[in-house]
């Protein structure tokens, strides 16, 4: 049992009674003893028919943010259409009615996810039975929010740890309500609740698995664009819609959620017409995000300590100290001799100067660690007043966290020390800033003091932190790839290898790294690899070919494009891309646009093609050229008398004659309904004679070997002079022309047969 799926808090039907403790694991005979638990079967009612859901939903669809998607009267009336025969159990939809008089955002999104989803699901899946399935368990994806109190549903400012994971388990509750209400755990709608939160990647909650089903992903990805769109209490703005689409494509982007979810939400919203396949989407980001959105803030203690780091700009502060050193000297010497030099009075000028205008913050304590001082820059930072720090302890105002975590670098140093520490703050309204503290102690006048200077690093860390964030998360797209991806240096040897390209030749990253390229493929490849990689270094322009690996005999698509590593060397990235499935089913589809279904046969377009180039290859050689037209008689009479199965059964055994009269070269094909046409390859007059005459022949010994079968086959021969400027269609005219006179000459002597078959 994966922990995700124990119960971080109580779950409660939907009366008040107790259904699991926290801490029980969702096993599957635990869920089958639950189900079985239940004293009675309960109630259902038709969606469409209870409250005022199918009212709302029809009144959302047409106001904004919502409106922009549904702004066609038939988008809507799809899904209240979706609903008509969808029945829920009683207490379910009892819920729905709790969110709408109690927190209408709950209420609302529950309604739009569905909405949103079942569009969508009509773009991508063509399955009834899909749709049906989703009508049922959309409206439910969320009713896990039954089981966090109002307060904490409608809170506006950061939550508390407790309360953060209430919201990230109110998956797992949706799934302990949803089974025990169904009566089941394999409904579309139980786990529906449970996954819906899911992302490709594994990011979500509460399994961090993949989801495997298509409807799931939709719901989630609905999920996030509402989200994001609708208003909510914890957020003085909601995205617009721009915004809201720019964010999941960048999502879709990094391969946390599917491209076609997002494309068919693109083009839902743009609503011209085009197949969602053709749907173009921009990766530019021309949105703005609002601010303000304390969704998923928690309330909490921030992480204090850290790793020391030594800052560049130390100078101005080692200023400020040096400073301060003579002027405390020369004070007391002064309060001695009853007056201040001008040295002390210039020195006390420059150092309030710097003190006040100085970008960091500073903070002066006493060795009881009361603030004694402070400038304008700590105050901003802090956000608090300078009445509300002066004489109070800093361990009292929360700044630095517990005061044991930094007194011993404040007061455990001697005085000539300088010592710095990097840690977090928390100002008066609650954020917390990266701020890295330099402290010293000086003497003010014979007293011990604490000089603090702050200095806010939290744009550098945040930019570390991001940094860090996106190349995990590129590494993890690189390696999650079923594309070859690697990296050499200009010595051709591997700097980087993704785990599919080592699989593909058959060691580990480790046995390449550092290996020359030439190691591991044959002089061929190795001098094509290092033409390409060397076009690359000079130019600075990508190079793309295919080609067909020796090793196995599979085809590739290989992108080689310049980079540069952190010192600022350019190196070549190469992207391999397996084309064997591509290219057979382009061969496929070049063998069924060039042949006849039925027989086997070139049809037309294949037979053009064929013979054009043959007949070129005739003139070039100054030979003539022979075409040999055929009819099937009486195929109009085989389909009335015996059907159509008959016919077609009649076609295929005259395409057989014509393969076994002709040779593997000559070119036959099927160009009409029961039209033939031969094109010989390399024949002269005798030749096609013979093949006229095998033609006869074969036809007479089908008709002995296939009694009550027999076929019977007119023909005409055209042919075309090397230096001729006839046309393929001309010598198909011309036999078809001959091939009519000699139909017509057996019916005048009575020697044409009679089809026959059964």
């Amino acid at each position: 049992m994966q922990p995700d799926l124990v119960l971080r808090h109580d779950v409660r039907a939907l009366d008040g009674s107790l259904l699991l403790h926290a801490g029980t694991e969702l096993s599957a005979p635990l869920m089958k003893d639950l189900i079985s638990s239940r004293k009675r079967a309960f109630q259902t009612a038709f969606l469409t028919d209870y409250g005022s859901i199918r009212k709302d939903i029809a009144e959302l669809a047409c106001t904004p943010p919502y409106d922009t998607i549904f702004k066609e009267r038939e988008s809507v009336d799809v899904v209240l259409e979706s609903m008509r025969g969808t029945q829920l159990a009683i207490p379910l939809l009892e819920a729905l009615n709790f969110f709408r008089g109690n927190d209408f955002y709950s209420y609302r999104h529950c309604l739009m996810v569905f909405a949103l989803s079942m569009l969508v699901a009509r773009e991508i899946t063509s399955d009834y039975k899909d749709l049906i399935r989703l009508a049922s368990a959309g409206p439910m994806h969320d009713i896990g929010l039954a089981s966090i109190p109002l307060n904490v549903l409608k809170k506006s400012t950061p939550l508390t740890p407790e309360e953060r994971g209430m919201f990230e388990s109110h998956s797992a509750a949706g799934y302990v309500l949803l089974s025990y209400y169904l009566g089941n755990t394999i409904n579309l709608a139980c786990v529906l609740a449970r996954d819906h939160h899911e992302k490709r990647d594994g990011s979500g909650y509460p399994r961090g698995a993949v989801p495997n089903d298509l409807l799931i992903e939709i719901t989630a990805v609905c999920d996030i664009y509402d989200a994001l769109l609708s208003p909510r209490p914890y957020r003085s703005a909601s995205f617009d819609n721009r915004s809201a689409l720019e964010e999941l494509t960048h999502m879709a982007q990094e391969g946390r959620v599917r491209w076609e979810i997002v494309k068919a939400l693109v083009a839902l919203n743009r609503r011209t017409g085009s197949p969602l396949f053709q749907t173009e989407i921009s990766l530019e980001r021309r949105g703005v995000a609002p601010a303000g959105n304390l969704y998923g803030i928690v309330e909490k203690s921030p992480p204090w300590g850290g790793q020391n780091i030594l800052l560049q700009e130390q100078a101005a502060t080692d200023k400020i100290h040096a400073l301060f050193r003579p002027l405390t000297k020369e004070s007391a010497s002064s309060k001695e001799d009853g007056y201040a030099s001008h040295e002390v009075q210039d020195a006390n000028s420059l150092y309030r100067f710097l003190f006040e205008q100085s970008p960091d913050g500073i903070i002066i304590l006493n060795t009881e660690g009361k603030v004694v001082h402070c400038n304008e820059a700590a105050l901003s930072q802090t956000e608090y007043t300078r009445e509300e720090l002066a004489g109070n302890y800093i361990s009292e105002t929360g700044l630095f966290g517990p005061a044991g975590e930094y007194q011993p670098l404040l007061y455990g140093k001697p005085a000539a020390d300088k010592n710095g520490f990097e840690t977090m703050f928390r100002t008066k309204s609650g954020a917390t800033k990266h701020v890295y503290v330099t402290s010293q102690m000086v003497n003010i006048r014979g007293q011990n003091f604490f000089h603090l200077v702050l200095r806010d690093i939290t744009p550098q860390k945040k930019a570390e932190e991001a940094l860090q964030e996106s190349e995990k998360k590129y590494r993890s797209l690189v390696e999650g790839m079923d594309d070859s991806i690697y990296v050499v240096d200009r010595d051709y040897k591997y700097v980087f290898m993704n785990k599919r390209h080592a699989m593909r030749m058959g060691l580990s990253v480790r046995e390449y790294i550092g290996h020359s390229y030439c190691e591991f493929h044959n002089p061929e490849e190795t001098n094509g690899f290092i033409n390409d990689v060397d076009k690359v270094f000079k130019t600075g322009e990508p190079v793309r070919h295919e080609y067909k690996s020796k090793r196995d005999g599979r085809y590739f698509v290989q992108i080689i494009s310049p980079i540069r590593d952190r010192t600022g060397e350019t190196m070549a990235a190469i992207v391999s891309r397996d084309l064997t499935e591509r290219k057979k089913i382009e061969e496929e589809l070049r063998r069924l646009s060039f042949t006849d279904e039925l027989t086997g046969l070139y049809n037309r377009r294949g037979f053009t093609v064929s013979s054009e180039q043959l007949l070129k290859l005739y003139r070039r050689n100054g030979q003539k050229a022979f075409l040999l037209f055929a009819d099937l008689d009486g195929l109009k009479r085989i389909n009335d008398s015996f059907g159509h199965d008959a016919g077609d059964r009649a076609l295929i055994a005259a395409a057989n004659i014509l393969k076994i009269t002709c040779r593997e070269s000559d070119v036959i094909a099927r160009i009409a309904g029961d039209e033939f046409v031969v094109f010989p390859f390399g024949s002269s007059v005798d030749e096609v004679e013979k093949i006229t005459r095998r033609l006869e022949s074969n036809i007479e010994d089908h008709n002995k070997k296939t009694p009550g079968r027999n076929l019977s086959m007119s023909f005409g021969v055209s042919s075309c002079e090397p230096d001729s400027d006839c046309s393929i269609d001309e010598l198909v005219r011309q036999a078809e022309k001959l091939m009519y006179t000699q139909k017509n000459r057996k019916w005048a002597s009575g020697s044409r047969r009679e089809p026959l078959y059964e």
